[in-house]
């Protein structure tokens, strides 16, 4: 879909992942060697007593696991767009936004308050990133049921956005109490102030306690500010992530066996606090080295082994 989304599965390709979780690994492994040869070769191996280092040394990799799902969540957006919903009072400049946002005309404009009912979605491709832009019905009250059906199915959009555009125009305040109600608490927000060609002053401002909140004025009618919009939209979308070095998770059956390691990786570490058998940290540890060998396509057992002759004498 994009440049970047390229870039992301040319990463993969080329094996940027694998070896990040090969390493991984292969710190497990020593670790389980430890504690495999002091199971199966009792005569030969001194106490499982991991060092410190060893144990940190597990706890990195926990960490590095957590840090790869955390890089998923962020970037997933490469492939399925990230999502900016538009939203505000009825007849505030909602779909002219969208229209100017998009370069062409997708949502139908008119005078008439309420004349977008159902969310229309679109694709926007700023400068590599992928976007997908939703105009939603005005927010208002109303005792007409179809209008009813369409302020929910905002309210739904606005719930699952990644990104809400919050529009107000000359004369219109901002309410905390109407803010807080609408817009769940974390998302990210641009308060956009729209229709600035008909008034010099008595625009909306944030209140104290909102004013961290980027804004942007604009006169959607005369495309003024739009490119200033997008921009920050494009800013805050990818201020957290490196474009260039994060070894991204590009698919979700990745995420989902990191999660399994972590969850292994965590009853292990807890299992050591506890002065757990040997057996089940075994169990624990080779669990989470499968987990992440279902990604690089590796097993376990003839690793371990390797691992075991390679560093112990054993029957010497």
């Amino acid at each position: 879909k994009s440049a970047n989304a390229l870039k992301f599965a040319t990463s993969q390709i080329l094996g940027t992942l694998g070896k990040n979780i090969q390493e991984l690994r292969k710190q497990l492994i020593h670790f389980l060697s430890l504690i495999e040869v002091n199971i199966d070769f009792p005569d030969d191996s001194v106490p499982f007593r991991p060092s410190e280092n060893e144990i940190q040394a597990l706890v990195d990799v926990l960490e590095k696991c957590r840090e790869f799902i955390r890089q998923h969540n962020d970037a997933c957006f490469l492939k399925e767009g990230i999502r900016v919903t538009i939203c505000g009072a009825p007849n505030v400049g909602k779909s002219s936004l969208m229209n100017r946002l998009l370069e062409k005309d997708r949502s139908i404009i008119t005078a008439v308050p309420g004349t977008t009912r159902d969310p229309v979605e679109e694709g926007l491709n700023i400068d590599g990133v992928p976007f997908v832009i939703t105009d939603t019905a005005g927010i208002h009250q109303t005792d007409d049921l179809v209008e009813i059906i369409g302020i929910e199915k905002a309210k739904d959009h606005i719930t699952t956005s990644d990104i809400i555009l919050y529009m107000k125009e000359p004369g219109a305040e901002f309410s905390e109490r109407e803010f807080e109600k609408l817009v769940p608490p974390g998302k990210k927000v641009i308060f956009v102030v729209n229709k600035i060609d008909l008034c010099e002053g008595n625009l909306p401002k944030l209140s104290e306690k909102y004013r961290h909140i980027p804004t942007v004025e604009i006169s959607a009618l005369l495309n003024k500010g739009v490119q200033e919009l997008k921009q920050k939209i494009l800013n805050i979308s990818i201020a957290d992530l490196d474009m260039e070095k994060s070894p991204v998770i590009p698919n979700l059956r990745h995420k989902k066996a990191l999660e399994q390691a972590v969850e292994s990786l965590e009853a292990a570490l807890d299992g050591l606090k506890n002065g757990q058998a040997e057996e089940i940290l075994a169990i624990d540890i080779k669990t989470s080295i499968d987990s992440l060998g279902t990604i690089t396509g590796e097993t376990a057992s003839l690793d371990i082994l390797d691992t075991i002759f390679s560093n112990f004498c054993i029957g010497k």
